[in-house]
C-alpha cells in the first residue's frame, strides 16, 4: 500500500512516511565558512546572503522502488531504503498550514488507533 502526498508544493508517492518534522531555522544557523565563496590568494570575493528565518518541513520515507526490491531481495539495509525530502517555506502560518495538511492526508491514508488520532488532531489544533 503507499502513501500519496499533494500540496501546492510537492507531489510524493511512497511505500510509507517514517516521521514528518517542522522545525524553525534561523538565518545565523544557516550561513557557516564553508558556504562562502574565496579566491585562490584566501581573499573573500562574495559573501552570500543569509536566508531569512522561515520553517523547514522535513519528510522522511521510503521510496516504492525501494521498497520493492528490498521485499525480494534484501540488498539494501534499513538505512539505504531512507529518502527524505525538505520543503522551506519563510511564513509561519502558511508553514504551519502546509504541515497539517501534509499530516491529515498521511492520517488519510494510514488509519491508525483512534487514540492516536486524537492526539494528533489536539496537537494540530494547539500548534
Amino acid at each position: 500500500m503507499s502513501v500519496i502526498i499533494v500540496t501546492k508544493r510537492c507531489y510524493l508517492t511512497c511505500e510509507r512516511v517514517i516521521s514528518i518534522v517542522i522545525e524553525e531555522t534561523h538565518a545565523d544557523s544557516e550561513s557557516n565558512d564553508n558556504e562562502r565563496s574565496w579566491t585562490f590568494l584566501g581573499r573573500k570575493v562574495v559573501e552570500p546572503k543569509p536566508k531569512p528565518p522561515g520553517y523547514l518541513i522535513t519528510v522522511l520515507y521510503v521510496p516504492e522502488v525501494v521498497a520493492a526490491i528490498t521485499k525480494n531481495a534484501n540488498l539494501f539495509g534499513n538505512q539505504a531504503s531512507q529518502c527524505s525530502m525538505e520543503i522551506y517555506v519563510s511564513n509561519e502560518e502558511d508553514a504551519f498550514a502546509l504541515f497539517t495538511e501534509m499530516v491529515y492526508e498521511i492520517q488519510e491514508q494510514s488509519p491508525n488507533d483512534l487514540y492516536l488520532d486524537k492526539l494528533v488532531a489536539k496537537v494540530l489544533k494547539g500548534a
